[in-house]
């Protein structure tokens, strides 16, 4: 089963784009969340910590990147200056170099492209994330429209691939 790692922009867009997610889903998924990226949920004045909530509801739990891993060498690497993305990309691009079975999940340009280089397209953007929700039988392809719908809404830049649905398959 693939494993789909999530980048703190996504689950934060996830959560704020369609939080009842969680009601079609009703187990966990095969999502990893890492420690760094879990630092990362903390947001200022969410005082009920909804990502990280959601985090939990989705993931399960968080996976730490253990000191002396090889996952947690990988990210010291990438922390190497010049560094055009955050910890939490790295944090997931570190992970997915250890398990080829995972997918690298992410919403910011430069993420994307440098875990395109490093995991060698083993790497999803966010109608890509739901596809495979849907996929997987975790999420409706009318649900996955809503979600998108207000994701697009929130994220102007953000336009469907061409082989998302208009109607239900």
């Amino acid at each position: 089963m693939r494993r789909l790692v999530l980048d703190s922009d996504v689950i934060i867009a996830l959560e704020q784009a369609g939080a009842e997610i969680r009601s079609d889903v009703g187990r966990v998924l095969p999502v990893v969340v890492t420690d760094v990226v879990w630092d990362e949920l903390e947001a200022p004045g969410d005082r009920q910590h909804r990502a990280q909530a959601f985090a939990t509801a989705i993931a399960g739990h968080v996976t730490i990147l253990q000191a002396n891993s090889p996952e947690a060498g990988t990210w010291a690497a990438l922390q190497s200056d010049p560094r055009t993305e955050g910890a939490g990309e790295h944090s997931v691009i570190a992970y997915c170099v250890h398990h080829p079975d995972s997918i690298g999940v992410f919403q910011d340009k430069a993420a994307l492209r440098r875990a395109v280089e490093e995991l060698r397209g083993r790497v999803l953007s966010f109608h890509g994330l739901i596809g495979e929700l849907v996929d997987g039988g975790h999420l409706s392809w009318e649900r996955a429209r809503a979600v998108a719908s207000r994701y697009r809404r929130q994220f102007t830049h953000a336009r469907p691939p061409l082989w998302w649905p208009a109607i239900p398959p």
